[in-house]
């Protein structure tokens, strides 16, 4: 009798854990947060290969993977749809902090700068958008070109 209550009261712990955490993403959907976004850590080179494999959500429109380079840049690959990738730096065109992706957009969490969808500059002290790089899906892997901005 004992056991049975200790494994209800276990049961009934996990529902109310696996609850808070429902709680927590409704919440956090409804004031327009999102999820942190997964890094590859790649080296520096002219081409980073990322592999979908390990990162389904560049399979879907609007997946976005962050491209951590081992020289400090950062860049955020995106399926835009359609077979569409885009490269768009991560890094904040006003003092050089890295931007996370925010509702449709990205926000500079050091002075407030924001950017929309496509990396336009729309608010804070940003003086320009970030920077748009080539990226291409090529068999197995999302190929982002480091030294060829898009157009």
């Amino acid at each position: 009798m004992h056991r049975r209550r200790a494994q209800e009261s276990i049961h009934r712990r996990q529902f109310l854990a696996d609850a808070a955490c429902v709680s927590a993403l409704l919440t956090c959907a409804a004031s327009g947060c999102t999820l942190p976004v997964r890094s590859f850590r790649a080296r520096p080179g002219a081409v980073i290969d990322v592999p979908v494999e390990r990162y389904p959500e560049l399979e879907r429109p609007g997946g976005i993977v962050k491209v951590l380079i081992q020289d400090s840049r950062a860049i955020f690959v995106r399926h835009e749809g359609d077979g569409r990738y885009t490269g768009i730096s991560a890094v904040c065109t006003h003092q050089g902090c890295l931007v996370e992706p925010s509702g449709d957009g990205f926000r500079c969490p050091c002075h407030g700068s924001v950017y929309d969808h496509d990396g336009v500059n729309i608010g804070g002290p940003a003086p320009r958008p970030l920077l748009k790089l080539r990226a291409e899906r090529t068999g197995a892997a999302v190929r982002l070109f480091l030294d060829a901005r898009s157009t």
